[in-house]
């Protein structure tokens, strides 16, 4: 039974007895047939029959054997033999509902859950394990129309949620020709709701006939189909279910039943009965993942975790998960019938924090049973321990916001010849703990999170070293000193602004008079790359390559350059650079010539001896 949105079964035995009965048409004694009805065995839940087989059985199929869940297909076959050829009426009938409880709901394909399943094969429990088919060449197949019954507004009860039957079913028959089915290939049936317009009273059952036709010469005659178990659940879509306290596994006392009602008139209660010790009521976890803020968040995506008994941890199906994204586990076997622990953990997004973590029980349609479940809750590592039962919706909310980030933006100006990049200007932050705590400076900002305690506001200062020839300033959120503070949740941008500073050149002139000369430097005209400039006199340039130069003057000997420039006066200079080149001329001494001429056209003998 379900009580307060939890599962208490009733363990009966699933037992499928199914017998052979013999029918002979009137008029053909001497052709009586032999019909079984079996259902498949799938093998128990912690030893399932590998690849989705079954083994088609007569007998008791309780959990020892067989393993179902609501909402699963059971698969059933009829195998007749002994039939003549020529058309023939089959009627059977499963029981929709028993105590007004929904069983078995509709049919459908015979392999949808155990998909393995081979009607074709031959009976276990003899020893002939020739197939009585061939699988993959059946004579026949129609699609089976909704029953109108499930949906019906005049069928008593149907308040609340229900399900919706699928159009996709088939039926198949090997060894016969189905003959009431539309051109379109779609059984021509009428569902018949016994007692009619009601799913009341211990009892409801469902009758179907196909008319069908076996070609002579006559062989084994081979139908598959499978039922529906009934669901409570009612989050599962299209395919809903009939709310809590209204499925399967609520049935208690009596099994009930798929029977064979009579072929070509004769016949009666052949029929597998079914009770619950076999079947599993399906949970649910479902995780929503909640974002502070929620919109333009940077689209973060979160991993979540779920850790079964005696397993590893598995990621979420569809993990990770965005902000406002919901994820479900579905949750079809239980080691406990008291409960199977179950751990769930998110791995929060960098740059966010949980803040809050809540499960809560729910019943199937939405509303809470019992708030704030679970054990062993820690926000730091976002898990949490449910204790899982048969049938339980479990809602989590996890709610991370997001923590106060900081985009620090270093932008470069070059308008005075500087040459340096971003990349070149070491930043650092101090603070709430930030993180990066140091980095180059990069034009497209470099995000930093902080991490204040509990819901308080992030503070930071921003600082970068010192680079010759540039003047930092600080805009944006930072104030004049690179200091502010993050709202918790929010976002500040400070912005770095590094502006080169222009070089000077200042060319010092030094005139040496020491032998007599008596020029100035204004006598000397100095150039930087040819363009007068004063002597003395700082001249403020771009960064760059210059040279200095100066206009010679007679009786002056030019030293080399001297100072910051080179000896021919090529200087570099960097942005901010204020550098000095300097030059010397000396005045040349001067050199008196004495020449004698001796004139001896008068007898003299005088000779070129100088005296002073």
């Amino acid at each position: 039974m379900l009580s307060a949105g939890r599962i208490t079964k009733t363990f009966l035995v699933m037992s499928l007895i199914a017998l052979g009965y013999l029918f002979a048409k009137p008029g053909q004694v001497e052709a009586a047939a032999k019909v079984d009805l079996e259902q498949c065995a799938n093998g128990t839940l912690s030893a399932p029959l590998a690849g989705g087989t079954c083994d088609y059985e007569r007998g008791n199929m309780n959990e020892q054997k067989s393993h179902y869940a609501e909402g699963n297909y059971i698969s059933y076959r009829m195998v007749i033999t002994g039939l003549a050829s020529g058309p023939h009426v089959l009627q059977f009938s499963w029981d929709t509902t028993k105590q007004s409880k929904h069983a078995i709901d509709w049919i459908g394909t015979h392999n949808i859950t155990n998909t393995g399943a081979n009607p074709c094969q031959k009976d276990t429990h003899t020893s002939n394990q020739t197939e009585y088919c061939t699988l993959a060449s059946f004579s026949d197949e129609a699609f089976i129309p909704v029953d109108p019954n499930i949906q019906s507004a005049t069928i008593t009860p149907l308040l609340g949620p229900h399900p919706t039957m699928p159009t996709s079913g088939k039926f198949y028959a090997w060894g016969a020709d189905i003959t009431n089915e539309t051109a379109a290939g779609i059984l021509n049936i009428t569902y018949s709701l016994i007692p009619a317009g009601s799913y009341v009273g211990d009892t409801s059952t469902t009758l179907v006939q196909i008319n069908f036709t076996v070609p002579n010469p006559a062989g084994t005659v081979v139908f598959a189909w499978a039922g529906h178990i009934g669901d409570h659940r009612t989050y599962l879509l299209p395919d809903s279910g009939w709310g809590t306290g209204n499925s399967a596994v609520d049935v208690s006392g009596s099994p009930y039943h798929t029977s064979l009602v009579s072929l070509d008139g004769s016949g009666g209660n052949l029929d597998l009965q079914l009770a619950a010790s076999a079947i599993t009521s399906p949970a649910r976890i479902t995780v929503n993942k909640l974002c502070v803020p929620n919109t333009d968040n940077g689209n973060p995506t979160f991993p979540f975790t779920y850790t079964a008994p005696g397993q590893n941890a598995a990621a979420f199906p569809n993990s990770p998960l965005a902000c406002e994204d919901s994820e479900n586990l579905d949750i079809n076997s239980f080691a406990n019938a008291n409960g199977d622990n179950y751990i769930i953990a998110e791995t929060p997004a960098t740059g966010w924090r949980l803040t809050a973590l809540q499960c809560d029980l729910m019943d199937t349609l939405g509303n809470v049973i019992t708030q704030n479940i679970g054990q062993n809750k820690n926000l730091s590592t976002g898990s949490i321990t449910l204790s899982v039962h048969e049938g339980d919706t479990i809602n989590c909310t996890y709610t991370n916001k997001r923590k106060p980030r900081l985009i620090v933006t270093k932008l470069v100006t070059t308008d005075d010849g500087g040459n340096a990049e971003p990349s070149q200007f070491d930043i650092s932050v101090s603070g709430d703990s930030p993180s990066p705590s140091g980095f180059p400076g990069d034009p497209d900002g470099t995000l930093v999170i902080l991490d204040p305690s509990g819901d308080n506001d992030g503070d930071y200062d921003v600082n970068e070293a010192a680079f010759s020839g540039y003047v930092g300033t600080f805009s944006g959120d930072c104030n004049s000193n690179g200091v502010g503070t993050v709202p918790d949740g929010g976002t500040h941008t400070c912005t770095i602004t590094n502006d080169d500073q222009p070089a000077t050149l200042t060319l010092v002139k030094t005139v040496e008079n020491d032998n007599g000369g008596s020029a100035t430097e204004d006598d000397f005209q100095a150039y930087i790359n040819e363009n007068e400039v004063p002597w003395g006199a700082a001249q403020t340039l771009n960064a760059g390559s210059y040279t200095a130069s100066e206009d010679g003057m007679t009786g002056y000997v030019a030293s080399s350059w001297g100072g910051d420039c080179e000896e021919d006066g090529t200087i570099t200079l960097n942005a901010g650079d204020n550098k000095t080149c300097s030059i010397t001329n000396d005045d040349i001494a001067p050199i008196l010539h004495l020449r004698k001429i001796v004139t001896n056209d008068n007898g003299g003998e005088a000779t070129l001896a100088a005296s002073r």
